[in-house]
């Protein structure tokens, strides 16, 4: 008896000294949820358009070569100093099994560096990042969500590059430089001993004698998020004259500036002199730098669309979608939450304890059209911009194409035939398709009581008038 008492002591002490050790382990992780989502259940997932590094993180975040560039160092931007280093995009041809630390969703690092004294901006505040989780994944796999921004190797860039080329530019850039081409497949056959940044070297040279070159954007979606930008990309790239990036959102101006105009220029897709460069990311509506980085840096033509909606609908929605983002979209994570739950989880996060809307949240400050609208006509005139209200576009599509096609010195191309109303979406889509989802949408609306939907409404209404008076337009929430 007293041998079996002392293993039941011992058994139960280790289980102590583990319970103990794992409490600190997973205390050391950082956390957003104080100023995202004051809930217990606590992903680490940041807004992109209201979070960003002050230092560009040193760490992974800017570990990526620009593609083409003049020299052949692998060039590594943090913040203003390019220095040599290793990359995502060394060697991925040849090393497809190689291990590289990436970052997801949740903050990951390498386990030598030190993010302890960085900063992150958040509602033009600022908190202190701690180490964060390290993590391994095959390169094959490196296309991942960071808030908003991508990983990405040069394999997998190059393909999307040439996945925008039509078939038939396809075959021209094959004969042109000798490649071998598959017609039945549209598909370039590049030789195996090629790797990415060879075959990147290739395809510009090629498509340059095409009269095709990666240009900088003379149309840009500034936003705003969850306002209809996916949805406009969808509908433009399918004219002809315009040329999308390689990636749905860039965020250059407002998170990755300090990469470099060269980075931006990889990021584009290949257009003749006689097309259209299209860029959106709906962060930069809301950053205060963005007009005068853009003002400095693109052509002086260059023209923006402005997404917009209801203000408190956007509001309602941006936070639907990062609750999603916050449980990792894993609809197993969102057992239990109702209507209520998501309510009362809404009202903690843009309630303050007075019982007023909190002006500092970033879901509230990311609404106030015309704050940010003020900001932008410092450095560009009205002229410059289209907003698209998001009203207009549900009631008449095709009308708005044909006025964004009008704005932007478009040949037509749109049809009111090419368009119908798709009932189960509850919105217009083309014949041809649909546009995608950007939220997977498995949580419910959050069910707002009158007093709050009231108490928002009364603290976005002077801000709507004013966005009126901007815009010289009328919205039918304006004086809701």
């Amino acid at each position: 008896m007293p041998s079996v008492s002392l293993k039941t002591k011992g058994t139960t002490l280790l289980l102590c000294l583990i319970s103990f050790t794992l409490g600190l382990f997973l205390n050391s992780f950082p956390s957003y949820g104080n100023r995202f989502f004051p809930v217990e259940r606590q992903v680490n997932v940041a807004p992109v358009s209201r979070v960003v590094s002050e230092n560009t993180r040193k760490g992974h975040l800017a570990n990526e070569t620009e593609i083409g560039a003049p020299t052949p160092d692998l060039m590594i931007r943090s913040g203003k100093s390019p220095v040599v280093g290793p990359s995502l995009f060394e060697d991925d041809d040849n090393k497809k099994d190689k291990e590289v630390v990436v970052y997801a969703d949740t903050p990951i690092s390498n386990k030598n560096d030190s993010h302890v004294n960085d900063k992150v901006t958040f509602d033009n505040k600022s908190a202190p990042i701690k180490n964060g989780q390290t993590k391994t994944v095959n390169k094959a796999q490196s296309l991942l969500r960071t808030g908003g921004r991508y990983s990405i190797t040069a394999t997998q860039l190059l393909n999307k590059a040439i996945g925008f080329i039509s078939p038939d530019v396809r075959a021209s850039f094959a004969n042109k430089t000798g490649m071998k081409y598959d017609k039945s497949k549209s598909a370039i056959m590049w030789s195996n001993t090629m790797n990415a940044q060879k075959k990147w070297a290739v395809l510009k040279d090629g498509m340059r004698q095409l009269g095709y070159e990666q240009r900088l954007p003379t149309i840009i979606c500034l936003g705003l998020k969850k306002a209809g930008t996916t949805a406009f990309l969808y509908y433009l790239v399918k004219h002809p004259q315009i040329s999308r990036a390689l990636l749905d959102e860039v965020h250059y101006f407002s998170i990755d500036y300090g990469r470099g105009i060269d980075y931006y220029r990889s990021r584009m897709g290949f257009s003749t002199a006689m097309m259209l460069q299209f860029e959106k990311s709906p962060s930069y509506f809301v950053f205060d730098d963005v007009p005068q980085r853009m003002l400095k840096d693109l052509p002086a033509s260059v023209k923006f669309v402005v997404c917009v909606r209801d203000p408190l609908e956007r509001t309602i929605s941006d936070f639907r979608h990062e609750y999603e983002l916050k449980l990792n979209r894993k609809r197993s994570r969102a057992a239990g939450e109702t209507p209520v739950t998501q309510a009362k989880h809404f009202v903690e996060t843009i309630i303050d304890s007075n019982d007023r809307v909190d002006p500092s949240s970033g879901f509230i400050i990311e609404s106030l059209y015309s704050k940010h609208f003020k900001n932008w006509l410092k450095s560009f005139p009205r002229d410059r911009f289209y907003i698209l209200s998001q009203e207009r576009v549900k009631k008449d599509l095709y009308t708005e194409l044909k006025n964004v096609e009008k704005f932007l010195d478009l040949e037509p191309f749109y049809e009111r035939s090419m368009f119908y109303y798709n009932e189960q979406r509850h919105a217009p889509c083309m014949h041809s398709g649909c546009p995608p989802t950007s939220t997977p949408g498995f949580l419910p609306k959050a069910a707002l009581s009158p007093a709050i939907l009231r108490k928002l409404r009364d603290f976005f209404r002077p801000y709507n008038r004013e966005f009126e008076e901007l815009t010289q337009m009328n919205f039918s929430w304006t004086n809701l």
